[in-house]
């Protein structure tokens, strides 16, 4: 038979998306995949996607949540032989607790490495020294990833544009948004996305902190990504996976007037920057799969032996991961 028209491609979709916005508890898995190469960058990674050795796994209930992140992994080097960089953070509206442990690899290999409040312990902070921010916002601004089901469930179906449907049992749909707003649509706060994708060249450059995120925010709602999302016999959605290319990233970065502005360069050498990140290569790909489970507790988190509030509100105003 023909494949639905695209207007009832996407109503299937909103109806399918819509009912997970009654999951309360549940656990996400994502697998994700990266390549960067950039002689201007001196990076030459990529990965690909591995469903069994996921990077992330969050587990969501009414009390709260629970990461683990692999951020070796999720950057590609394990195949360059690092060793794991296994990140928990445990987010309530009332407490975070980190994990950072194994970070210690970070300081034997080079013990004159500053961390800040990253340093290698068991700490906790208390989240509601940062105004209007929940749990997902915590988790998301100190480099989580989670999604808020009933968030995505309720918005996506917006976003995502030229839906095609194919398959039976499971049922594929495939479409596109904008990177700005598939990540709207997960719960992610933009601004706050971008501030810390920025904070990097931040801390490197006299540009305002809240310029810089915006010009990457500009960036996010105009590159495009390609989204599937499969669902089960059940009729419920097992995965979603997108991919986006953002190799454009610098090219529009240093063509700003503001980034002119702050790095005092002439029109000359702007051009020489940007001549310089010429074939540079970056593009994402996740694979999100969902696994509701009414009966989910989260395991309580280590006793953390210091409290680094203070330093870690300090260390995330400064380097514009937040707004003052």
């Amino acid at each position: 038979p023909a494949p639905p028209a695209p207007a009832a491609a996407a109503r299937s979709l909103r109806v399918a998306l819509s009912d997970m916005t009654s999951a309360s508890s549940y656990r996400i898995e994502m697998s994700s995949a990266q390549v960067i190469s950039s002689t201007a960058l001196g990076l030459d990674i990529a990965s690909t996607i591995d469903p069994d050795n996921p990077v992330s796994v969050s587990e969501v209930t009414p009390e709260g949540i629970h990461v683990r992140i692999d951020f070796a992994a999720a950057l590609g080097l394990l195949a360059a032989g690092a060793e794991a960089l296994v990140v928990e953070m445990w987010a309530t509206d009332d407490l975070v607790v980190m994990d950072t442990t194994s970070y210690s690899s970070l300081v034997r290999a080079d013990p004159s490495v500053d961390l800040g409040p990253f340093r290698p312990g068991v700490f906790s902070f208390d989240p509601a020294r940062w105004d209007a921010l929940d749990e997902y916002d915590v988790v998301a601004a100190l480099g989580g990833d989670t999604i808020d089901l009933a968030t995505l469930g309720r918005e996506l179906p917006a976003v995502i544009r030229e839906v095609e449907q194919s398959g039976d049992s499971p049922v594929v749909y495939r479409g596109v948004a904008s990177w700005a707003d598939l990540n709207r649509a997960q719960g992610t706060d933009v601004g706050d996305l971008a501030r810390g994708m920025s904070a990097g060249i931040g801390l490197t450059s006299a540009i305002d902190a809240g310029v810089l995120a915006d010009i990457y925010v500009d960036f996010f709602e105009e590159v495009q990504a390609d989204v599937v999302v499969t669902v089960g016999a059940d009729g419920l959605v097992d995965s979603i996976r997108y991919f986006v290319d953002m190799s454009g990233l610098y090219a529009s970065l240093f063509s700003s007037s503001e980034m002119q502005q702050a790095m005092g360069a002439s029109d000359v050498e702007m051009a020489s920057v940007r001549d310089a990140f010429v074939g540079t290569e970056w593009t994402i790909e996740n694979l999100v799969r969902f696994f509701p489970d009414p009966d989910l507790m989260l395991e309580p988190p280590p006793v953390a032996t210091e409290d680094r509030t203070e330093e870690f509100l300090a260390f995330m105003l400064d380097s514009g991961a937040f707004d003052d």
